[in-house]
């Protein structure tokens, strides 16, 4: 692979790399002289470190991929892809000299985002800079914080130590201004350690969510599920793992899910579309006719 490396300059007419669970630390400064390149994989390239300042020459990238990677940062300029369609692994990153959230910005095609380490942003204003909301192309987001672990009694530990209150309210304000655009339809939050999901989430209407098909929730500290989940019209799929603080689950969850096991001719319109809902890993519930026990994994499967 290093021998591929050091002379892939000289492949000019390329547009497809994919260096996937390779033990590459970084990509040679030489690949900014391939300017037809549209597609760069480095997935699961865990000891990958360094991104070349020079990729900001490839205008013509439309899918960039860094998940599972070990990178620190992306080099400041970023903005300059705006041909972007899927970018995965994004580090969130506070460091003057790597980008910040608000140079996604300009990237006004992407259709898949992932944003991992947020929880090192601290000012909320970068990510309202993000213009997630204006990207009207978005389908699928995936927002992570970490490295984090839940313990089983329910705290939520974060480079070793307990999550304060303080960044837990510093959390929220982030994710609250990382509201998507009506279009998502796929939505993935990891390791999110704020008491309540976003605002944007929990309205009752869910309105920002009108279009969503698809929910996976991991490794969260919230205390209540977003009560309008049931009305969102195409909702398919739901999966909430590891949620130990949730004291209360609302009456659209348990009706639905008692109307869609009985008889058709005693459903209701609350999840219309949905087939599939997984709650693995809970601890403790409250529901609206009183406290209970939630089952280590509970899953509502094929309701039609």
């Amino acid at each position: 692979v290093v021998a591929l490396l050091e002379s892939l300059h000289e492949l000019k007419h390329l547009r497809y790399l994919s260096l996937e669970n390779t033990d590459i630390s970084s990509l040679p400064d030489s690949i900014g002289m391939i300017k037809f390149l549209q597609y760069i994989s480095l997935d699961g390239c865990e000891q990958f470190v360094k991104v070349p300042h020079s990729i900001l020459k490839l205008g013509q990238l439309r899918h960039l991929n860094f998940n599972m990677t070990s990178i620190e940062g992306i080099p400041r300029g970023f903005c300059a892809l705006t041909n972007l369609r899927a970018l995965k692994g994004f580090p969130a990153q506070v460091d003057g000299d790597w980008c910040s959230l608000e140079e996604l910005g300009p990237l006004s095609h992407l259709r898949e985002l992932g944003i991992h380490g947020l929880e090192n942003v601290i000012l909320s204003s970068s990510t309202t800079k993000a213009k997630l909301g204006d990207k009207v192309h978005l389908t699928s987001l995936f927002l992570s914080c970490g490295p984090n672990s839940i313990l089983a009694n329910g705290d939520l530990i974060k480079d070793g130590d307990s999550v304060s209150e303080e960044e837990q309210q510093q959390i929220e304000k982030v994710f609250d201004e990382l509201c998507p655009p009506p279009r998502l339809e796929n939505l993935d939050i990891k390791g999110y350690y704020g008491r309540w999901l976003p605002r944007w989430m929990m309205s009752s209407s869910v309105v920002p969510l009108k279009s969503l098909r698809f929910l996976f929730i991991t490794d969260v500290l919230c205390r209540q599920l977003p009560d309008g989940l049931s009305q969102l019209p195409y909702l398919e799929f739901i999966q909430i793992y590891r949620a130990p603080a949730i004291k209360r689950i609302g009456p659209d969850f348990l009706q639905s899910y008692h109307h869609h096991s009985a008889s058709s001719s005693q459903m209701v319109a609350g999840f219309p579309k949905l087939r599939e809902m997984n709650l693995i890993g809970w601890w403790d519930g409250r529901s609206g006719s009183g406290r209970s026990k939630c089952k280590p994994f509970l899953s509502c499967r094929n309701f039609f």
